[in-house]
């Protein structure tokens, strides 16, 4: 780790830390026009292919189908209310191509976006166990 690395975690966080970041969920995005690609952001920092599988991993954790450009949009400062910095924040961002829905990343809580994901729960194996019970079916044929 040097310097320049430590400035990166210090604006946009460490990989490790993406787990405990606000994932949300919008329906839709569609103006591209102030949306820079993730790894162009990024350029430049040793752990930004780290990063950007971090919030693909937390996304997928949620849904997402996998598919799409990460990109970054720039919030202005006052509207992340923990944020003390003049910088404004970076929201990462994800549109699916298979239905436009738009996937969102963010270090800090954005109470406009609504409850931040859960991750989602693995499905259930289907329990037949209370099958074994049962007697065995023999058709009659006559």
């Amino acid at each position: 780790m040097n310097a320049i690395d430590d400035s990166w975690e210090e604006k946009y966080g460490a990989p490790e830390s993406v787990g405990s970041f606000y994932f949300y969920f919008y329906e839709y995005i569609d103006f591209y026009d102030f949306l820079k690609p993730a790894v162009d952001v990024l350029q430049g920092w040793s752990q930004a292919e780290l990063f950007i599988e971090a919030l693909k991993k937390g996304w997928l954790e949620r849904g997402w189908a996998g598919d799409g450009l990460v990109t970054a949009i720039w919030l202005p400062p006052f509207c992340v209310e923990e944020l003390n910095s003049t910088n404004g924040h970076i929201l990462w961002h994800v549109k699916q191509l298979e239905d436009g829905f738009s996937w969102l990343a963010s270090r800090h809580p954005l109470p406009f976006l609504g409850d931040p994901l859960p991750v989602e729960d693995e499905p259930d194996e289907p329990d037949d166990s209370w099958m074994d019970d049962l007697p065995l079916y023999r058709p009659r044929f006559s």
